[in-house]
C-alpha cells in the first residue's frame, strides 16, 4: 500500500476504528494487512468500518442505514462472544477468543480481536472460518477480513 492509499483509507476507516478503541498504529496494521492481499484500499477501509461495527454487536437497522448486509448478525454482545468463543477454540487456545478485555470488562479493540483470531485462523475448520467472516463482515466484506487474518505476522509487524 503506498503512503497516500494508507492516508485516504486511514481517513475514511479512522473514526470508526477509534470509536472502538483502535490506536493510529493498530488501524495501520489493520489497513496495510488486509491490503496485501486485497490490493484495494477503500475496500479494506469500507470492511473495517464493518467489522468494527459487527463485533461491538451493531444493530442491523444501523447497518442497512449505511447499506450494509445484515447476513450472520448478531446484535446481542453476550451471544456474540459465545459465539466467536465457540468458532475459535482449538487446541492451543481451548477457551476460544473472546471479544471482552478480562481488565476492564469491556470490548477489546478491533485490532486486538482480530489480532487473536488470526494467531488461531489456520488451526480452524473451513466451516467454522465462513461462519465466523459471516459473523464478523458479512458475506460482502468477508474475503476483506479473511485476508487481514490470515497474516498475523503482517499484523504484529507493522
Amino acid at each position: 500500500i503506498s503512503s497516500e492509499q494508507l492516508a485516504t483509507s486511514l481517513t475514511k476507516s479512522m473514526a470508526a476504528l477509534k470509536v472502538a478503541g483502535n490506536s493510529l498504529e493498530e488501524i495501520e496494521a489493520l489497513e496495510v494487512a488486509g491490503n496485501t492481499m486485497v490490493q484495494d484500499a477503500d475496500v479494506i477501509s469500507n470492511a473495517l468500518k464493518v467489522l468494527s461495527r459487527r463485533l461491538r454487536g451493531t444493530t442491523g437497522s444501523a447497518l442497512e442505514e449505511i447499506g450494509e448486509d445484515t447476513e450472520g448478525l448478531i446484535e446481542n454482545f453476550s451471544k456474540l462472544n459465545n459465539k466467536i468463543q465457540a468458532l475459535t477454540k482449538t487446541v492451543s487456545n481451548p477457551a476460544g477468543v473472546s471479544i471482552v478485555d478480562k481488565m476492564t470488562g469491556g470490548y477489546k479493540s478491533t485490532y486486538q480481536i482480530l489480532l487473536e483470531i488470526s494467531k488461531v485462523w489456520q488451526d480452524i475448520g473451513d466451516m467454522q472460518k465462513a461462519e465466523l467472516l459471516e459473523i464478523m463482515a458479512g458475506k460482502v466484506r468477508a474475503t476483506a477480513a479473511a485476508a487481514i487474518l490470515e497474516r498475523p505476522d503482517l499484523l504484529e509487524s507493522v
